[in-house]
């Protein structure tokens, strides 16, 4: 849910993801106010998907 709502207002790096998390009020309820670390292994979810997220009907 958390990725779809990134894309959905414009930030697809997974970097600007995480201090969303810190900064932003949506990205902190969305996230039950944890804040994921971008250079974890498996985190990298952003890249590459930004493809299938075009062909949803929003």
């Amino acid at each position: 849910m958390l990725l779809l709502y990134a894309y959905s207002v414009g930030i697809p790096s997974s970097r600007k993801i995480e201090r969303a998390c810190y900064e932003d009020a949506g990205f902190r309820v969305l996230s039950g106010n944890q804040q994921p670390d971008h250079s974890l292994p498996g985190v990298n979810y952003v890249g590459g998907r930004v493809d299938s997220c075009k062909l949803l009907p929003i």
